[in-house]
């Protein structure tokens, strides 16, 4: 048999077996989880069914920061890549999209608009026990 690479292949996977019981990313959800977003949800302005982009989720977008300072990712190009390849940021993605609706695109901007427009929500937040992960 000959491999042919317009061939698709679909698999069911278990999310949660995708990342080792260890893995800084089951920390970083956990401690996501915990926080209280409500103030970051409250100045959504997207409306369900309204015209433009759905919003991000705080949550995700919290959840991938956290995850990009840990591993040193310093490239906002980078981070696509990332969501599209990397278990731990395709964990967060879906874990927050299945809820809100797939197909939400992450982009190089994504993250640095929500770093930049967010930084005293983030500054004030104690985030020192995650950021303890840092290799």
């Amino acid at each position: 048999m000959t491999p042919k690479g317009d061939r698709i292949e679909l698999r069911a996977v278990d999310l949660d077996t995708l990342l080792a019981t260890d893995h800084p990313g089951r920390s970083v959800w956990a401690f996501v989880q915990a926080l209280d977003l409500e103030p970051l949800c409250a100045r959504i302005k997207s409306v369900q069914g309204g015209r433009g982009s759905p919003a991000m989720d705080p949550a995700m977008l919290v959840g991938l920061w956290l995850l990009t300072t840990i591993e040193g990712v310093g490239s906002a190009r980078e981070f696509p890549r990332l969501c599209e390849r990397d278990d731990a940021y395709r964990c967060i993605c879906i874990c927050i999209c299945v809820g809100v609706g797939v197909g939400v695109g992450v982009n190089h901007h994504s993250l640095s608009d929500f770093r930049t427009s967010q930084e005293a929500w983030l500054d004030a937040h104690p985030t020192a026990p995650i950021l303890s992960l840092m290799d």
